[in-house]
This record gives C-alpha cells, sequence and structure tokens, in this order.
C-alpha cells in the first residue's frame, strides 16, 4: 500500500487514519494481520503511531513442535518528510 504524504499535508488536520487486514502466507494463512494506523505529518516531520495485531505459527527450537502465538504490540515511528509511504 502506498500512500502519498501530499494527501495527507491537503487536509485540513494534516492526519490519515488507516485500518487493514491482510493475510501474510508466511505468517499464518488462516489469520489476518491487522492494523490500525494514524500517519500525522508535523512540518517535515511524518509520524506513524498504533496497533498491530497478528497470530504467527512458530516451530520450537528445541522439540520441533509447532504452535501459534499471538503478537499485540504498539506501533510508534517518526521520520522526516518523504513523498510517499510504502506500507
Amino acid at each position: 500500500m502506498n500512500i502519498k504524504i501530499s494527501e495527507i499535508e491537503n487536509t485540513e488536520n494534516k492526519i490519515k487514519d488507516i485500518n487493514f487486514s491482510k493475510i501474510f502466507e508466511e505468517f499464518n494463512k488462516d489469520v489476518p494481520v491487522e492494523a490500525k494506523l494514524q500517519i500525522e505529518v508535523i512540518g517535515t516531520l511524518i509520524k506513524i503511531s498504533g496497533r498491530i495485531k497478528a497470530k504467527l505459527n512458530l516451530v520450537c527450537d528445541l522439540c520441533l513442535k509447532e504452535f501459534t502465538k499471538e503478537f499485540d504490540f504498539k506501533v510508534e515511528y517518526t521520520n522526516t518528510n518523504d513523498s510517499t509511504i510504502d506500507i
């Protein structure tokens, strides 16, 4: 997904909310990775914040037994302003 920063800069509050759900075959082909993110343009900075949730299929390195682990983590990322962001 590409997001043009100029489109966010042209909005009144310079904020864009993004919600997506996508299945990544390499993680878990049955359960999507879900993200709720907010992109904010602050002068020459871009701030991305939100949450990402996923269930990953993993293999124990001791017994080689497969198991599923749930992840739910907070995202806080700031970078200099570029013309696009690839999420």
